[in-house]
This record gives structure tokens, C-alpha cells and sequence, in this order.
């Protein structure tokens, strides 16, 4: 690991202790909340059945466990099943810019377009502004439309756009609080 990706993790450790938690919210027969260290790993889970094609690894699901729940929020339906999660952390360009990356966003394809991950989005705006963050960054694929459309919904602007290592067309976003 970097000197640059350590001093990553620092911060997140750091704010991870003093990071002030929303309480759940209900959103019809959801409960929007921040991540459990039981919701961490069922959200885990839920990631290999929304992105198929992504891995996972072994460290990013450690640090999710270990820290990166602190700043997460998923969805339960009402059988307290978990239908939706929303990974976040610290990146080294949020250390510089006073944001904070949304790094996945999904839905259970079954509890797609009943407007779960901009309800998400909605919930962690709140909670990162009373945590006195300057905003949400994201990157987000081109052709995931409904992302996009979720994000844009909220708030979020292009910044730029890019190839991603695969040759995917990217999306580098942003949602400013003070905008």
C-alpha cells in the first residue's frame, strides 16, 4: 500500500470515532439506516447479486466490516431483509476537497425503481452535512442510466468524464453542500 493510500485509511479511522450517526428513517414499508457490522456483511452479500460482473475483495470487505460502515447506510424491507446498501469512505481526493466518495450504490433488482437509492442519497446528504462534510463525491458508469438519473435527482453535476481502466465511459460526480 501507498504512503497516499495510508494516509487514506487514517483519516477513515480517524472520522470513523467521531462521526455522528443519523438515526433509521421510514420510507413507506423501508427503513433507511446506517450500517451495522451485521448489515455490513448481508450488504456484502447483496453487492455480488447486484454487480455480478464486480468482485469484492477480501481487504474492501474488511475495511467495510471494520470502518467503512460507520459512514454506509442500507435498506430493510419490512421482513428486516436487507434490499439496498450505499458503501462510502474517504478518498484521497475527499481529503483534499472535504468530501466523502459514495463508492456503491445498489438495489436488489426486485426492489428496483421504487426510488430506494435516491432515498439513500437523500438520507446521507443529511447525515454528512450534520458531520460538517462539504459534500458527495461519486463515479459512476455512463451507461448506468439509473444511477445517473438517481444521482442527478439529488444533486449530483458532472465534473468530468473519463475511460475507466476497462474502457468503460465514466463519470466523475459531485454534490456540493454550499452550492
Amino acid at each position: 500500500m501507498s504512503l497516499i493510500g495510508l494516509k487514506a485509511m487514517f483519516f477513515n479511522c480517524l472520522k470513523s470515532f467521531t462521526f455522528r450517526l443519523p438515526a433509521s428513517e421510514k420510507v413507506g414499508c423501508y427503513t433507511i439506516k446506517p450500517m451495522s457490522l451485521v448489515d455490513a456483511w448481508h450488504s456484502v452479500g447483496l453487492f455480488h447479486k447486484v454487480f455480478d460482473d464486480e468482485s469484492y475483495s477480501i481487504f474492501k470487505a474488511a475495511f467495510l466490516l471494520l470502518v467503512g460502515r460507520r459512514f454506509s447506510t442500507c435498506i430493510r424491507d419490512e421482513n428486516k431483509k436487507i434490499v439496498a446498501f450505499q458503501f462510502c469512505r474517504l478518498g484521497n481526493r475527499d481529503l483534499v476537497e472535504g468530501t466523502i466518495h459514495e463508492s456503491f450504490i445498489g438495489v436488489h433488482p426486485d426492489h428496483a425503481g421504487r426510488g430506494l437509492a435516491t432515498s439513500m442519497r437523500w438520507f446521507s446528504v443529511k447525515s454528512f452535512k450534520n458531520n460538517d462534510f462539504a459534500g458527495i463525491s461519486s463515479r459512476v458508469s455512463l451507461s448506468n442510466l439509473g444511477s445517473l438519473k438517481s444521482a442527478e435527482n439529488v444533486g449530483f453535476c458532472i465534473l468530468e468524464s473519463y475511460l475507466d481502466g476497462s474502457g468503460r465511459q465514466e463519470a466523475y460526480l459531485i454534490l456540493r453542500f454550499d452550492e
